[in-house]
């Protein structure tokens, strides 16, 4: 396996508009979602990338992969059922 390495900053130039969030999910006016992959594997089973979003409340009840986020702004909450 071939090592690499890179460095993933907030709000790169190159982000481009995305479509992961619900419309209706949104709590603002806002509704610009943007993201920026720097990597993925062949199968894309790993991802690694930059995700900005405006505020917004999903409820989800099973999420479908593993995932570790760091947050730069802003916060995420969860709420027991």
């Amino acid at each position: 396996m071939k090592k690499m390495s890179f460095r993933l900053i907030p709000n790169p130039n190159d982000m481009v508009a995305s479509d992961f969030t619900d419309p209706g999910a949104f709590t603002t006016c806002d509704t610009n979602e943007r993201n920026w992959f720097k990597f993925a594997n062949d199968d894309e089973t790993i991802l690694s990338g930059v995700w900005e979003c405006p505020p917004c409340r999903e409820e989800i009840d099973a999420y479908p992969v593993h995932e570790m986020m760091t947050v730069i702004s802003g916060s995420v909450a969860s709420f027991a059922q």
